[in-house]
């Protein structure tokens, strides 16, 4: 068996992790365990959890909601143990070096390099996968910058994700690994794999032929990260006028807007013709525009409308079914919007329903990585 997979809604963190380890320990050919566990656990559940697999890696992080095998719940905790006819070999590291603007990774990607006998620069990418988890505690900007230091090391893919917390709260949030629970941080696992692997993503948008580059954005306060992801001016524009000659709406209105109206209108930057999406959070009252994850100046983006997300993931989830009909394991990083568009309309299940008949674990995470930092996306890791 390639992997085990468990969950448990108990609410002490010791029996939760007992009832998981039980389930997962019915295989002795375990290589490495990831799970995600309500953030309302206590930060034992590291230490409980590596305690149960002596010897094994293990690693993860908090999240608001946790899914399994085409169902989410929250208060609980859900694991998957590969095994190693799915995993040759896997290492992780911590990165607690990442300040703004003083990302560091230099120790880490050295200890990867020794552990594996090989540069980071030339790891096969047919061999080998990553997976990064950051803590949102981080400033915005460092967790950019972390996914630029990677990207710009190696042509090897790595995905992941923003951990969250309970009820969109920015509290109690960690990564864990190394048998400890971090804030401020980042966890990395690199992968050689046994078996082929790919990657897709999945946005329920649609292009509205609009693009523009970003001619302004605010300065960042290098200590507190103040500053990260406002736009000023859009081909020179403030956002909001930008907006309002758009989309026909008074100026006044684009400014009160609150998220789940403005994230009706987003901008992405397309690559190869693919989104990779940047929530419109909100508006200031002098029209500048909070864009997260943020980008740089000068960044062309184009606009995009939401689309319904049911129908749109129906589709997107047959073709991804179509092209890799032999995947044996998914890992999906799904954006909270998503989880909470479910939750608002009363189509969760059927969401979650679209992934059922295939093996699966993932979050409801505050933020996706995927080539770069993206945001009402999807994220997957395929196995076969």
């Amino acid at each position: 068996m390639k992997t085990i997979t468990a969950r448990s809604t108990k609410k002490d963190t010791k029996d939760a992790v007992s009832e998981v380890a039980s389930a997962l320990k019915s295989v002795d050919n375990i290589k490495a365990v990831m799970f995600f566990a309500c953030s309302d656990y206590d930060n034992s559940v590291i230490a409980l959890m590596q305690a149960e697999f002596p010897g094994i890696t293990v690693f993860g992080c908090t999240s608001m909601a946790e899914m399994l095998n085409a169902e989410y719940t929250t208060n609980s905790i859900v694991a998957t143990a590969f095994t190693d006819e799915l995993i040759e070999d896997i290492k992780t590291v911590v990165l607690t070096k990442v300040a703004p603007g003083k990302v560091d990774i230099d120790d880490e990607i050295a200890e990867l390099e020794e552990y594996y006998g090989t540069a980071f620069y030339t790891l096969d990418k047919e061999k080998y996968f990553g997976i990064v988890i950051c803590c949102p505690v981080l400033s915005k900007i460092s967790e950019v910058e972390i996914y630029d230091e990677i990207g710009d090391r190696t042509s090897c893919v790595f995905t992941g994700a923003t951990a969250s917390s309970t009820n969109f709260v920015f509290e109690n949030v960690r990564i864990y690994g190394n048998g400890q629970a971090y804030e401020n941080s980042a966890v990395l696992a690199l992968v050689k794999s046994k078996v082929p692997f790919a990657f897709e993503k999945m946005e329920a948008v649609e292009r509205m032929n609009v693009s523009a580059s970003i001619t302004k954005m605010a300065d960042i306060n290098p200590e507190t990260g103040a500053g990260v992801g406002i736009v000023q001016e859009l081909e020179g524009i403030n956002p909001a006028d930008f907006f309002s000659k758009i989309y026909d709406l008074p100026r006044e209105e684009i400014i009160k807007m609150d998220i789940n109206d403005v994230m009706r209108y987003s901008l992405g930057i397309v690559i190869d013709g693919s989104p990779f999406m940047h929530t419109t959070e909100y508006f200031f009252p002098d029209g500048s525009l909070q864009l997260n994850p943020p980008t740089y100046p000068g960044s062309h983006v184009e606009l995009f409308e939401a689309r319904d997300l049911i129908p749109t993931t129906r589709e997107q989830m047959a073709k991804i079914r179509e092209k890799h009909p032999d995947t044996s394991y998914i890992v999906a990083f799904d954006c909270a919007y998503r989880y909470l568009d479910g939750l608002t309309h009363h189509t969760l299940e059927e969401y979650t329903g679209m992934w059922k008949g295939i093996p699966m674990m993932g979050l409801a995470t505050f933020g996706e990585y995927f080539i770069c930092k993206v945001s009402q996306t999807t994220g997957m890791l395929l196995l076969k």
